[in-house]
């Protein structure tokens, strides 16, 4: 029906306008004169958004003439994308002015015609954690052998402040990008690409098998005003094999050949892996007529190698 009439234009939509800040949804509304201007004049409807960082439109401006001046031209409502979480919904005004040689249209600055907009934002504040195929993961696969796995975070709105994540591994058996703890930055300018974290397991040289480890998030946002100030990342697991480090015992000769009353002879002895605690080796021998200095030995986690 008719959603705005006065002596000038009449403005005629098709129900409430509405429209969707991702372009899901748009609308229109048409725009004509309700007489028509003197001959030698056209008259130009000019729209104005109240926030065209928002709302703007396909056609700013409409003219109309003497011959026209009944034939309604469609206007496209456009919303402005900007990637950022905002009010889930906001009311918009277009306004209409009209600029005319006719006096009987010149409005000047004066609005003779408003349509008001519901804008629905479609963007939502969130930091997905995806493997390079895009499939969304809470845990990764590294060994101390050398084997590292790689994950992605990526924002799915645009911060208005910078957003950095710092990435911690809860008990240092793993690194990311090389360091412990991490960071990565997200600005307002490169938030739409994923940033890469490379995990890598710390070879700690000690036989602690396959075990799992844990990685924590912290986002800080200092400034920032769509929401990510509250976003959270959740704590990521870290599967590690270790086949590289074994508990043993090794001496550097399995015989010594020994005359009596000669020379003594020697052997050393190591620990294959590093213990998590002191280690004490006692020799014992099968003869009363061997001696071994010393009579213990003892590996610590600084010396076991």
């Amino acid at each position: 029906g008719y959603a705005t009439t006065n002596a000038v234009i009449l403005i005629t939509e098709t129900g409430g306008t509405a429209t969707t800040e991702d372009g899901s949804v748009i609308d229109s509304y048409t725009v004509r004169l309700k007489s028509q201007p003197q001959a030698s004049a056209s008259a130009t409807v000019n729209i104005t958004s109240s926030d065209p960082t928002q709302l703007t439109v396909s056609s700013p401006t409409l003219t109309f003439t003497p011959y026209n001046w009944n034939i309604p031209q469609v206007v496209t409502v456009i919303p402005v994308h900007d990637y950022i979480d905002q009010t889930t919904t906001q009311s918009l005004v277009l306004s209409h002015t009209v600029t005319s040689a006719d006096p009987n249209y010149n409005s000047g600055s004066t609005v003779l015609a408003s349509v008001t907009v519901t804008l629905t934002d479609t963007d939502t504040v969130g930091i997905t954690r995806t493997t390079i195929q895009g499939v969304t993961t809470n845990s990764v696969n590294v060994a101390e052998s050398g084997a590292t796995d790689t994950y992605y975070l990526t924002f799915t709105s645009k911060p208005t402040a910078n957003v950095t994540i710092t990435i911690t591994s809860a008990d240092g058996q793993t690194t990311t990008n090389a360091t412990n703890p991490a960071t990565l930055v997200f600005t307002p300018s490169n938030w739409s690409a994923s940033q890469s974290a490379i995990v890598a397991a710390v070879h700690d040289n000690i036989a602690n098998g396959s075990r799992e480890s844990f990685t924590n998030y912290t986002v800080t946002a200092t400034g920032e005003t769509s929401g990510y100030q509250t976003a959270t990342i959740s704590q990521l697991t870290n599967n590690i094999t270790d086949s590289v480090d074994i508990a043993g015992v090794v001496m550097s000769t399995a015989s010594l050949s020994l005359t009596e009353g000669g020379s003594s002879g020697s052997f050393s002895i190591y620990l294959r892996s590093k213990p998590t605690v002191n280690v004490t080796i006692t020799p014992t021998y099968s003869s009363t007529d061997l001696s071994v200095s010393p009579t213990t030995l003892t590996f610590t986690p600084a010396n076991y190698n």
